[in-house]
């Protein structure tokens, strides 16, 4: 069995028979109104101690851009621990950042990596940020920041002259179940905020290998974003996929295999149960990402 966190497919021939298994990635708040009635009764006193962290959001695609800008996003974020007073990988107390309620704040600042030249940022235009005072503080840090310590190693073959990377910061872990994301998300400091946990498969099922995928020995991933209500059922109307696209589906010679795949996996979504997602005292209907791996297992010695 193979559990995995990030979205894709890869379809190929394999050896003999073959298992699936599937790792959720939280998602965010469905729209719910009964979720967001409960939310609006929580009070000072449903806070608690929470950990704020910090990660880049890069368009460009390229591995070793991606990697690259993973460790710059955790200069910054070591920079703006040193900036509240925190010593290594100690987690200081924002207080002067305020209250937590959000889980999430998009920085309105641009920062970009120059291959030839030092790096740059501002903020940008029209750039409305729902904490100002966390904007501000990561503005004091980033000008703080020398100019030629943010840097990154050009990939071979990679066209653009620089690569340009925005911050996001939020007070829940939406990658706690998917490691490979998780390792791009940094501490950065605690607040009085709002506990949230993320739905959770309770009791998992593992789908059955598609016998028509099974005897051409088909090996595929599929992903699926889906509300879990609060009675820690998916809900089958909002069954979306993500993996393969609709395009791939359209036309590869591979789609049969897909559908089955697909299929598969709608199946057994619907049959588990999971843990709802709650906010302090709230449970409420949350967006999840579950992708199933279809990995044919290698045939003992001497078949």
């Amino acid at each position: 069995m193979l559990r995995s966190g990030i979205a894709a497919l890869l379809i190929g021939l394999a050896a003999p028979p073959a298992a699936a298994s599937q790792a959720p990635s939280a998602g965010v708040m469905a729209d719910d109104r009964a979720g967001q009635a409960c939310l609006d009764t929580l009070s000072d006193a449903n806070l608690t101690r929470v950990t704020v962290s910090q990660r880049a959001v890069v368009a460009e695609t390229n591995p070793a851009v991606l990697t690259q800008s993973a460790l710059i996003s955790q200069h910054i974020a070591a920079a703006a621990r040193a900036a509240l007073g925190g010593v290594g990988d100690s987690l200081p107390a924002g207080t002067e950042l305020g209250v937590w309620h959000q889980s999430l704040e998009h920085l309105p600042l641009r920062i970009v990596i120059h291959r030839d030249g030092p790096f740059t940022w501002h903020r940008e235009p029209g750039g409305a940020a729902v904490n100002a005072k966390l904007t501000a503080f990561y503005e004091r840090v980033l000008h703080a920041i020398p100019p030629d310590s943010l840097w990154m190693v050009w990939p071979n073959g990679f066209a653009p002259d620089s690569v340009a990377m925005r911050l996001d910061v939020m007070s829940d872990n939406p990658y706690e179940n998917a490691p490979s994301m998780r390792a791009t998300l940094f501490p950065v400091f605690t607040a009085q905020g709002l506990a949230r946990t993320s739905a959770a498969v309770d009791v998992r099922v593992d789908p059955p290998y598609p016998k028509d995928a099974m005897g051409d020995s088909i090996t595929g991933r599929v992903s699926l974003a889906v509300v879990i209500g609060t009675d820690g059922r998916a809900d089958s109307s909002t069954i979306r996929v993500d993996e393969p696209s609709a395009l791939v589906l359209a036309t590869s010679p591979m789609a049969h295999y897909y559908r089955e795949f697909i299929d598969a996996s709608r199946e057994v979504v619907m049959r588990e149960t999971f843990s709802p997602a709650r906010i302090a005292g709230c449970v409420i209907r949350q967006v999840v990402h579950l992708s199933f791996d279809y990995v044919p297992r290698k045939k003992p010695a001497g078949q």
